[in-house]
């Protein structure tokens, strides 16, 4: 996996209207990494008149907890970054179906009947059941990627992407063997249900990025834009997350949290209100920042 930056790009700019979306997972509270991602999406699609979904990607349930929605909710508006239309949730459970079984039909998905104890940590699925017809058992289903190909694209922040998954993840699961299905595929319906066209986020889902292409081109969805942010880190280098045990957001101090943001980006907005504090950050707001301090920002904590 690799991205070459000789250059920004932008893409998308004075070509359409963007259609961008922030989507957290119900799983707890957001924190200030979630903030930064979201400020970042949100400031890039106002920037060019275009319209910003809340979806919560909350599809498993198992993941998800109670109160937690609420909390998002909350926590975006009082920070200012209010959304368009109807809060999205992933329940497309018919589209994720027909999506399935339409890679099933083309030949695209195949049953895997090995569990992860089967399976050598690390390294891309070797294709053991590729060849094989099941149809009985516990099962996942996987995606049948083309061994010699790599998935290209320009990222606007980081320049030429090239990820090579039969090298880095192999045939991935799409259909869990618990019957849910999977992050992947329920992303690529979701957003396309949305019309979303312009996808940012963190350089940690750059290899997702290369798996949900591959998604889209073999259910002839269109292909977004996207654009990558580097990520935070706390003191020990650690990317900021519920796993590592991120602080949640304050909502009382939210011009606080937002200055502190903006401070990251270069972007020096006296303390106000938060919709004046992001009105006058979108007068000034260029992705390219958040790639030309990417060194600031990487050292956070």
């Amino acid at each position: 996996m690799s991205c070459l930056r000789p250059g920004l790009s932008d893409t998308g700019k004075n070509k359409f209207r963007p259609v961008g979306r922030f989507a957290p997972t119900p799983s707890g509270p957001l924190h200030f990494g979630s903030l930064f991602t979201a400020v970042c999406s949100w400031l890039d699609i106002r920037s060019r008149g275009g319209l910003w979904y809340l979806r919560l990607d909350d599809h498993d349930k198992l993941r998800n907890r109670p109160g937690s929605a609420g909390y998002i909710l909350r926590a975006l508006e009082s920070h200012g970054l209010f959304w368009d239309g109807a809060v999205a949730h992933s329940n497309l459970t018919e589209s994720y179906h027909e999506a399935w079984q339409s890679l099933v039909r083309s030949g695209r998905s195949y049953a895997c009947r090995c569990s992860r104890k089967n399976l050598v940590k690390g390294k891309p699925y070797p294709g053991t059941c590729a060849g094989l017809i099941l149809c009985e058992g516990n099962l996942s289903w996987r995606l049948k990627i083309d061994p010699l190909a790599e998935t290209v694209w320009t990222d606007r922040l980081q320049g030429e992407c090239f990820v090579s998954l039969a090298k880095t993840t192999g045939d991935f699961i799409i259909k869990r063997r618990d019957g849910f299905f999977a992050y992947h595929l329920t992303t690529v319906i979701d957003d396309a249900s949305l019309g979303v066209n312009s996808v940012m986020r963190g350089m940690d889902l750059l290899e997702s990025t290369a798996e949900q292409i591959e998604l889209r081109k073999a259910l002839h969805i269109p292909i977004p834009e996207y654009a990558h942010l580097p990520v935070l880190v706390n003191s020990a280098g650690q990317k900021l997350s519920k796993q590592t045990f991120a602080a949640p957001l304050d909502v009382t101090r939210a011009s606080e949290n937002l200055a502190a943001v903006l401070r990251l980006l270069g972007l020096f907005a006296f303390l106000d209100r938060p919709e004046k504090m992001l009105e006058w950050a979108i007068a000034h707001w260029s992705p390219q920042i958040a790639v030309l301090r990417q060194k600031s920002i990487s050292g956070f904590g």
